[in-house]
């Protein structure tokens, strides 16, 4: 009999499994009733790459998440419609702190990639991705996964980071649409590149779980314009990103990943998003479904 999670508590970038052989990857600290917020990357077909498991999300981005074939729920709070999986369906969670431990224990990382893991600092660090679930392959990307705003300040001080990954910045021009010079101001060998052979990627996340629906919020309409911010904002740096303003909105929240470093490392920006109204705070939202999201550096 398959035992079913009740009562699931998750953080940004845990893995769910469920009944059906479906790996969905959550992506808010929010933890509603009955439900979590994921969207669907893996599904077994016994003919996949990644140990019979196959890619259902091949790109990221909300336009490519939007025509996943999983359910979506209306959330008043929010306005939107956000991807989910019921915990009534999941019969094991994946964690990344969880799983580099045993990777580590168990000697089952290649050498290069130990190298990595050492040279970042150990303490503190997650895997995610195809080695979290344990189905990588010998062609797969390391994404390392990093706990607290301390750690996220020392990786990223004492990391230099590898090569560039080319690859990646031609994929996102075409998944996004983006002018190369747009995809370089946005890109970082800090967060993604390679080493010594190695493609990487490194994240972070808050692990203080976060209120559900603390705020209502409604759309008031596009906005496009100048946003002044603090730089170096930890809150930039995970997901969703979200980070204080000093002129144009109060707040920028974006549910476009690949934002993160141009939001954590400038002064200003011209950005164009949804304009929300949260509370009593005007906040700019990247990622809303009608409104493409587009983030240039100013300062």
């Amino acid at each position: 009999m398959i035992a079913v999670i009740e009562g699931l508590q998750t953080l940004d970038k845990d893995a769910l499994l469920t009944r059906e052989g479906m790996v969905y990857v959550v992506f808010t600290n929010y933890n509603p009733p009955g439900y979590r917020f994921a969207y669907l990357k893996y599904v077994y077909t016994g003919k996949g790459l990644w140990r019979g498991y196959e890619r259902a999300l091949k790109r990221y981005g909300v336009h490519n998440v939007l025509k996943l074939s999983q359910e979506f729920l209306l959330e008043p709070c929010y306005g939107v419609s956000f991807p989910v999986v019921r915990l009534s369906e999941v019969v094991k969670a994946f964690r990344p702190l969880e799983a580099m431990r045993n990777l580590v224990r168990g000697n089952a990382l290649p050498q290069v990639a130990l190298e990595l893991i050492q040279l970042l600092g150990f303490e503190g660090l997650g895997v995610g991705g195809s080695y979290m679930l344990g189905i990588q392959h010998e062609g797969s990307d390391l994404d390392v996964v990093v706990y607290g705003q301390r750690k996220a300040f020392e990786v990223l001080e004492s990391f230099e980071g590898g090569e560039v990954d080319r690859q990646w910045l031609v994929e996102a021009a075409e998944n996004y649409g983006l002018e190369a010079e747009e995809v370089r101001e946005l890109y970082s060998v800090k967060l993604r590149g390679v080493y010594r052979g190695l493609k990487y990627s490194i994240g972070f996340v808050d692990p203080r779980p976060k209120g559900y629906c603390k705020d209502v919020c409604t759309k008031l309409g596009p906005f496009e314009g100048e946003v002044e911010l603090n730089p170096n904002q930890y809150g930039a740096l995970v997901y969703p990103s979200e980070v204080e303003a000093k002129s144009g909105v109060d707040k920028v929240v974006s549910y476009e990943g690949i934002f993160s470093w141009l939001l954590y490392s400038s002064r200003k920006v011209k950005a164009r998003g949804m304009l929300m109204k949260c509370g009593s705070e005007k906040v700019l939202l990247l990622g809303d479904r009608d409104v493409p999201a587009r983030v240039r550096r100013v300062l």
